[in-house]
């Protein structure tokens, strides 16, 4: 069987053709799919990300860019052990920027009071030509929900590795800090996150 420290389930969110299952394919190994393929329903990947004194199982969940589709099929559903959502605009589309915020009411609305991870990730930063969302707006959407924002291009792999890094790290934390004093968490386990969140915080020791 195997064995990792920490499970990490994240939901990306965001309209059609915002470079969803691109970004998917890539985290996972893939390459680059220049043709837009719509995603039918719900597809997932499963990749481990190893980090100094941690290691991570990390599931990303793909979901259809119709609103509707997603609000009339029991998307809520896939809310059961999500960790995290990752929500996802074109830069140089606006309206994908704009239907952000359906996106962020369908998410309030699923999660029932949970506590969840949230990350804002600009796509297509590559095409600088046809931005039409500037970075500084991008941000100030970002920090008005508490969440951290990257810019990315899933075309030449920019930061996609570090947003999920964010994700596992910023995860990492919070379940430590939700086992803390459960005798259920394997006690070597514990020790691990220990060490890696103490690692993480020493800049000297990376």
């Amino acid at each position: 069987m195997e064995e990792y420290d920490v499970m990490v389930r994240l939901l990306l969110l965001g309209e059609a053709g915002v470079g969803k299952s691109c970004i998917m394919q890539r985290f996972a190994g893939e390459p680059f799919q220049e043709a837009h393929v719509p995603t039918i329903g719900v597809d997932f990947k499963t990749r481990r990300l190893d980090k100094p004194k941690l290691s991570a199982k990390v599931q990303i969940w793909d979901t259809a860019g119709n609103r509707r589709y997603r609000v009339g099929c029991g998307f809520g559903g896939l809310f059961r052990g999500c960790q995290g959502v990752i929500l996802i605009f074109d830069v140089s589309d606006r309206e994908s920027f704009n239907n952000l915020r359906h996106c962020i009411r369908d998410v309030e609305g699923w999660r029932q009071g949970e506590p969840l991870m949230l990350l804002l990730l600009g796509n297509k930063a590559d095409r600088a030509a046809y931005r039409v969302v500037s970075a500084e707006e991008a941000l100030a959407f970002a920090e008005s929900w508490n969440m951290l924002y990257l810019e990315t291009s899933a075309k030449h792999n920019w930061n996609l590795q570090e947003a999920f890094e964010h994700s596992v790290e910023e995860l990492a934390r919070r379940q430590l800090g939700a086992c803390a004093g459960r005798v259920q968490q394997p006690p070597s386990r514990r020790r691990r996150l220990l060490a890696w969140l103490a690692w993480l915080r020493c800049p000297c020791c990376r």
